[in-house]
């Protein structure tokens, strides 16, 4: 194509057509079907013909029209809204929000255990899968109290006991709350944040590409959180 976007042929240099679409070309592979281009041709159209989703590698469909992957990305987000209401319902109960005091400890190499007010909360990131990216499930944003020294804040999740959070073994249990030391009243916590919402866009990151182990581990976290409220359901 020239600078002036009008197409030329590499075979007969005519414009208006490429090679592929060339009238010339045509004629010559009818003439001659036994000849290299009219063998790369022909291969060409069977290789069109058979359509190879990317995401599960079956024949006869793209990615867009995916099944299996919409499935799967249906799966993962009815599993973050049951996570995400019972990680509000939580919250609410425990007064978990802006202006309570809470412990944790601040990473994988420092153990000791500190004393934080929570300063904001950050819904988009409230994300029950946290693989691969230490952020996604990490939304409530802690500054530390009583160490001048101290002065970066800290995101955590809700603690181990919070019901249905997901125990990530990649984290080991670091950058999350410990306890509730002052909690502030339920209709606070109402006020700082309504509802947890659903991070469509992550999720859907989650399973791009092919069926790789991300989107296992997807499939499967959100499979425990959906069995975790059935098994709640039923006692």
């Amino acid at each position: 194509m020239s600078w002036s976007g009008t197409v030329y042929c590499s075979n007969c240099y005519e414009q208006g057509h490429n090679k592929r679409g060339c009238p010339k070309m045509k004629e010559f592979i009818e003439a001659n079907p036994d000849s290299y281009d009219a063998r790369m041709y022909k291969a060409r159209a069977e290789k069109a013909k058979i359509r190879r989703c990317s995401y599960c590698s079956e024949q006869g469909h793209n990615r867009r029209s995916c099944g299996v992957l919409k499935g799967h990305q249906a799966h993962a987000l009815e599993a973050q809204e049951v996570w995400s209401n019972r990680v509000h319902a939580w919250m609410v109960e425990q007064g978990v929000g802006i202006g309570a005091l809470v412990t944790y400890t601040d990473g994988s190499y420092n153990v000791e255990e500190k004393v934080g007010i929570i300063k904001t909360l950050y819904p988009q990131r409230a994300l029950f899968l946290a693989h691969n990216d230490s952020w996604k499930g990490d939304f409530i944003y802690v500054s530390p109290l009583g160490d001048e020294r101290d002065q970066y804040g800290r995101f955590l999740r809700p603690p181990l006991d919070c019901p249905g959070f997901y125990d990530n073994k990649q984290w080991g249990g670091t950058c999350r709350i410990k306890s509730v030391v002052s909690p502030i009243s339920g209709s606070l916590v109402e006020g700082h944040i309504e509802k947890l919402t659903t991070p469509q866009n992550q999720i859907y990151e989650m399973f791009q590409g092919h069926m790789n182990a991300n989107a296992n581990a997807s499939r499967t976290v959100a499979q425990s959180v959906l069995d975790y409220r059935a098994e709640s359901l039923e006692k």
